[in-house]
């Protein structure tokens, strides 16, 4: 065979081979990494060190969204709504990638069960609890209060005022026709209601006793209330090493709920029917439990902890002596440990060692956990705050 026959056996050759590789990599393989990772892999998401991320329960598909201290799924799935870190509501389209404002000064925000409206905290000269609109219009301004929580049919809103629950309604026909209909007098530190909008359950701490109690609700006013569970505090509850009962929630379909209690031993996670008041253990977990979210189709619930085990001991060194630094969800960032790191230079800081290392055990020692209830399967996400579940 001559030289020139090879040469062109070889060209020919050639360019077969990079022919099937061209039609094997764009029919499959670049296939398979456009197709790999779609909005529709999201199934979580939450905020970690000021920015918002989506993800799936293993933590193989993670994206970031925008800068955010908190976020929830709206009901539909095709989104979130989040408070950016100027206290300002957005929304973000997990199609168009891009977030739109809504509202200013929102410090607390809960989106209806039909996502047709939210109810804010919205923070000026006093706190005060606003109905708006996906879009941001003030549908209605019911007054101070804190702690917004739906009925499953979006009719009735339960709120705090000053330690008070306080009830709105509307009629089911009306979606502006919201009025004050009457309070419950307390020492309410947080409460859901159920979906059927006939039991409120609540957490109360009065001095050094934290109590789970319900109260009935019907079209006149609230029913006798019922104490269900009292625990006694070793010492008053802090944001970062909350004790007591918190973060009563109930399932969108039925009269029963979870509810966290944290001790100075662990953080556990219980749940309760209403009904005839059985509570069960769930879950615990070896330091504080925090923001509980139960997904709209009742099968899973997610919360963050903060793992006492792993976290290194601080004090601030002052004229009076050493006091203890408590490290909870508003230290575990850079900005804290910014701080840190110049307490250590001006000698200001005891304790743990500030080095590299206790300051990575310190960010890295919140952990969101997911749990499947009826499959009894838990996930660990890593590092992070405030998750919330999509339909």
């Amino acid at each position: 065979m001559s030289n020139q026959n090879k040469t062109s056996q070889f060209m020919v050759t050639t360019i077969i081979f990079f022919a099937i590789f061209a039609i094997v990599y764009f029919l499959f393989i670049k296939k398979d990494e456009e197709t790999f990772f779609t909005p529709d892999d999201y199934d979580v998401v939450f905020v970690n060190d000021g920015t918002v991320y989506f993800s799936d329960f293993k933590a193989e598909f993670t994206g970031k969204a925008a800068k955010g201290v908190f976020a929830a799924w709206d009901p539909a799935g095709e989104g979130v709504y989040f408070i950016d870190n100027y206290a300002k509501l957005r929304y973000y389209d997990i199609e168009e990638e891009k977030p739109r404002d809504v509202i200013t000064n929102i410090t607390v925000f809960e989106i209806s069960p039909d996502g047709n409206a939210v109810a804010v905290v919205q923070s000026l000269d006093e706190d005060r609890v606003l109905v708006i609109d996906p879009e941001g219009s003030v549908i209605a301004d019911l007054g101070p209060g804190s702690h917004p929580r739906w009925s499953g049919d979006g009719t009735t809103l339960a709120y705090l005022t000053d330690g008070d629950v306080t009830i709105a309604t509307r009629p089911s026909d009306d979606p502006a026709g919201w009025r004050v209909r009457f309070s419950l007098s307390g020492s309410v530190s947080d409460m859901d209601i159920s979906p059927d909008g006939g039991t409120i359950l609540m957490v109360e701490t009065v001095e050094m006793e934290s109590s789970l109690s319900r109260v009935g609700l019907s079209d006149s006013g609230f029913t006798e209330k019922t104490l269900i569970k009292t625990g006694a505090l070793d010492e008053p509850p802090a944001a970062g090493a909350p004790v007591g009962f918190s973060d009563p929630r109930f399932y969108s379909m039925e009269n029963t709920a979870l509810f966290i209690y944290n001790d100075a031993s662990a953080g556990r996670v219980f749940s309760i029917d209403t009904d005839d008041d059985e509570i069960t253990g769930i879950t615990q977990e070896p330091g504080p439990i925090f923001a509980l979210n139960i997904a709209p189709d009742d099968e899973t619930f997610t919360y963050f902890l903060i793992n006492t085990t792993a976290q290194p001991s601080f004090t601030e060194i002052t004229d009076d002596g050493e006091v203890p630094m408590v490290l909870g969800p508003d230290t575990l960032n850079e900005a804290y440990v910014e701080k840190l790191s110049r307490m250590n230079d001006d000698e200001t800081i005891g304790g743990d060692e500030v080095n590299t290392y206790n300051l990575n055990q310190l960010l890295e020692s919140d952990v969101i956990r997911i749990v499947d209830i009826k499959r009894d399967v838990y996930w660990v996400l890593g590092g992070g705050q405030y998750p919330s579940l999509r339909k």
